[in-house]
């Protein structure tokens, strides 16, 4: 987008300077995206601990497990039986000869 503007001559010299750009075009799209960047992130910093608290899921998971199988974890150790061999129970031992 073409724009006409009014920039003094100091500040454009050094926000050259600062930002190593070689044309005049480069260094204003770089302070415009520093300046976005920047105010995003202060924007995203005002949002701190205005979110709801939403509930921990692994203490959750825990609290059913406990209500269902009397032990935490039950649910994982019952997921990894099921992916056993022969249905849940140990494979047979094969005797290993040298």
């Amino acid at each position: 987008m073409r724009t006409t503007v009014d920039i003094p001559d100091d500040l454009l010299r050094k926000v050259m300077y600062w930002s190593k750009a070689r044309t005049k075009k480069e260094s204003l799209t770089i302070a415009l995206k520093e300046y976005v960047r920047r105010e995003a992130g202060e924007a995203l910093i005002a949002m701190a601990g205005t979110m709801p608290d939403f509930p921990n899921v692994h203490e959750e998971l825990e609290r059913i497990e406990m209500e269902e199988h009397g032990v935490p974890g039950a649910r994982k150790f019952l997921e990894g039986a099921n992916n056993l061999p022969n249905e849940g129970r140990p494979a047979k031992r094969t005797k290993v000869t040298k």
